[in-house]
């Protein structure tokens, strides 16, 4: 269960024992000013009332529950996703990932990170992990270790063929740089760098490109293939 889950598990228990703690005073009261007859009447609307929040309070334990059965398990062959109704993903059918790590700020004040990870599949549709796995920076690691060294050859075969090669909503090859529908040779390039989760393309004589790096897949990867790009 990850902080925002936790909150609101508290509130909705919050409100369920306020209510019966109301529901019980209203009892003692009545029993106080009018005697057993009135005890049932003055208290029975604030149970009524507590039966409708322990709905909630249920449904978010059932969640709660649900979410603590689902695993992501490492092995020598792929990840194992126990617990989501998906098979295991062999290493070979692992394509592509994203690491979203969002800070939410109030006044300068960092309240929250918000993590996950999207695993792209050769085929079928993506795979969400959010921050409600265990060690999700470290998982993200370890699936790089596993990815990149199998993906890089063959993106850098690509590359000195003279081909495109794609990272979402971006593509590059020896001579230009495609972020969008926008065409830029690499002279006008000046620097290449992810800052505060943005990747920011700094150009000569023009406004910096500045895509947020969740949505580039294998972010990493593609700044090894462009510093070698500069290195030749």
């Amino acid at each position: 269960m990850n902080r925002e889950d936790f909150v609101l598990y508290l509130l909705a228990l919050a409100l369920l024992l306020g209510l019966l703690g109301y529901g019980l005073w209203r009892v003692y009261l009545g029993f106080v000013r009018f005697g057993p007859a009135a005890m049932a009447a003055w208290g029975l609307p604030w149970f009524i009332a507590a039966a409708w929040a322990a709905i909630p309070l249920f449904l978010l334990t059932v969640r709660a529950v649900w979410f603590a059965r689902r695993e992501v398990i490492v092995a020598e062959q792929g990840v194992l996703l126990h617990g989501m109704g998906r098979k295991p993903l062999p290493w070979k059918h692992l394509e592509a990932l994203t690491v979203d790590d969002t800070r939410y700020h109030f006044l300068g004040i960092t309240l929250r990170n918000r993590r996950s990870i999207r695993l792209y599949p050769t085929t079928g549709k993506s795979i969400f992990l959010d921050d409600r796995f265990d060690d999700l920076p470290g998982l993200a690691e370890t699936l790089k270790k596993q990815l990149y060294p199998r993906v890089r050859p063959e993106l850098q075969t690509q590359i000195q063929a003279g081909q495109w090669v794609y990272f979402g909503p971006i593509r590059l090859n020896r001579s230009q740089f495609e972020p969008g529908s926008r065409r830029i040779p690499w002279q006008q390039v000046k620097s290449l760098r992810v800052q505060a989760g943005i990747l920011v393309a700094e150009l000569e004589a023009q406004k910096p490109v500045r895509i947020p790096s969740a949505k580039i897949p294998n972010i990493e990867l593609l700044l090894q293939l462009v510093d070698e790009l500069y290195t030749q």
